[in-house]
């Protein structure tokens, strides 16, 4: 159970990331009304600071519904600890896919800087060989 400091400062947190949420949500549907498409070069990124702050103030509001008290399981466990490998995928996703964006906006500078350093790699196997 949290002292009431410590629900303050919880409450205060809540109302914080409900701002920040407000916000980035509001960031989105900007960038997504401004790109036509959506295909803006942030947009990965804002989503996945938009489902990090999302699963922050999940956590703390469950525990300002719960008198203080973090939700467990029988054993102890917290519940949103179980929620970590469904955000470490998303991610990852959230990754490929500003990779993929990224490689189809600028498909000659990737081929330009591996291809120029596979020539150097081979030049420095030749003259050092």
């Amino acid at each position: 159970m949290l002292t009431p400091t410590a629900m303050l400062w919880t409450e205060i947190g809540a109302g914080v990331f409900a701002l920040l949420i407000g916000t980035e949500s509001y960031g989105i549907w900007q960038a997504r009304k401004q790109t036509g498409a959506g295909k803006s070069a942030n947009m990965a990124l804002m989503i996945v600071f938009l489902a990090l702050f999302i699963a922050i103030e999940t956590v703390l509001v469950s525990t300002l519904a719960n008198d203080g008290k973090v939700p467990t399981t029988p054993g102890g466990m917290p519940w949103f600890v179980f929620l970590l490998p469904a955000l470490a995928i998303f991610f990852g996703c959230a990754g490929i896919v500003q990779y993929v964006q990224l490689r189809r906006t600028a498909p000659l500078i990737f081929g330009v800087l591996f291809g120029g350093f596979g020539a150097f790699m081979l030049w420095s196997f030749v003259t050092i060989g």
